[in-house]
Formats: structure tokens, C-alpha cells, sequence
């Protein structure tokens, strides 16, 4: 995928200050999300250690990140989750895990980086619409047109890899705070910029 720097640089100012205008002292999020986040997390890293994705843990799991969503699902696509378990088994790269995690339920970006992100929470971030809204004011709603959702993900991932280390751990003891439990910098990172998006 091919990204515009200068459009990734734009993006890490626009993160880079709303983490220095985030205090550290979070409110305590106690959504179920929260809550479930470092299972679902752990769960994906057993099953990747031990090569064990299949079609059926694909689906499981893809569920319970569109559990995590305000809608049903409305169609998917069984190719696309049988392709899903060789990916997830070689360690293929988020590059090309998320144009077809994106595409399995209802057409989902949010799902498919949902799913990507459990998979690689190093790596990976969550992409939604009020990230989405926050990052794009002028141009939301975009997340559903193929060729741009996955030009934003890409440059909202390699935005979130290029802030600042001292930045970085701001947002992990943002998200320590918030959460109770420490997260990765990607996570940490996202997760304060949804959460003060909202």
C-alpha cells in the first residue's frame, strides 16, 4: 500500500499534540470492551504461538470483535475468512492481513482492524468512525471506499509508529490509568485518541 508522507507527517502532529494536551490522570473507562480487551488479546497470541488458526477460530474471533461493534453483521464473505488462517499462521505482515480481514464481515474496515489489531497489537492499530471523524474532519465516512480506507489505515499505522518516544510512554501511562492494565504504544496511542475524540 502505498502511503504519502506527507500526509503521515500531518498525521503524527495532529496525534503528537493531542497527547501533550491529554493529562495523564485518565478517567477510568469500565466499558465491556475494556474489560474483555486483554483476553481477546492474549487469546489471539495463544493461538498464534501455536500456529493454531483456522477457519473456525478465524470466524470466533472475528465475531467477537464485531461484538465490540454497535451493529450486526449484514454479509460476509467465506473466502475471504478461509484466506484468513495461512496469513495468520506464516506471520504474514499487517500489509497484507488487513485488506482481507477489511473485507470479511460487512465489508469492515473497523472489524478488520479490530481483528488485525488483536492479532498484532504492536503493530496494528483500530481504525473507526470517530478516529476517523476526528483525523478527517473534512472528508469522514470514507472508511466503507476501498482503495481510501485502506490508504488512511496504512497512514494512521505508520503516523502512530513515527510519534515521539516520549510521547509513547505518555500515552501508556494514559492508558494505564484508563484501563488499569498497560497496553502496547499502538493501543496506548489509539486508544486516548478515541477516547478523547469522543
Amino acid at each position: 500500500m502505498e502511503i504519502n508522507e506527507q500526509n503521515v507527517a500531518t498525521l503524527r502532529r495532529t496525534i503528537e499534540q493531542r497527547i501533550r494536551d491529554t493529562p495523564v490522570d485518565a478517567r477510568q473507562q469500565k466499558d465491556f470492551y475494556v474489560f474483555s480487551y486483554p483476553h481477546w488479546v492474549a487469546e489471539f497470541a495463544h493461538i498464534t504461538e501455536n500456529r493454531a488458526w483456522t477457519t473456525n477460530t478465524v470466524i470466533l474471533a472475528m465475531s467477537a470483535m464485531y461484538a465490540w461493534m454497535p451493529k450486526t453483521v449484514k454479509s460476509y464473505i467465506p473466502s475471504n475468512l478461509a484466506k484468513l488462517p495461512s496469513l495468520l499462521n506464516e506471520g504474514a505482515p499487517v500489509s497484507d492481513i488487513i485488506p482481507v480481514a477489511a473485507c470479511c464481515l460487512s465489508n469492515s474496515l473497523v472489524a478488520g482492524s479490530k481483528f488485525t489489531h488483536c492479532y498484532k497489537p504492536e503493530q496494528a492499530p483500530i481504525l473507526d468512525a470517530t478516529l476517523e471523524s476526528w483525523l478527517w474532519p473534512d472528508t469522514p465516512s470514507k472508511l466503507a471506499t476501498s482503495g481510501i480506507r485502506l490508504t488512511r489505515y496504512s497512514e494512521w499505522m505508520a503516523a502512530i509508529a513515527a510519534v515521539a518516544a516520549k510521547l509513547k510512554q505518555k500515552a501508556r501511562q494514559w492508558a494505564r490509568n484508563a484501563f488499569g492494565y498497560d497496553v502496547s504504544d499502538v493501543r496506548a496511542i489509539e486508544a486516548l485518541c478515541f477516547y478523547t475524540a469522543r
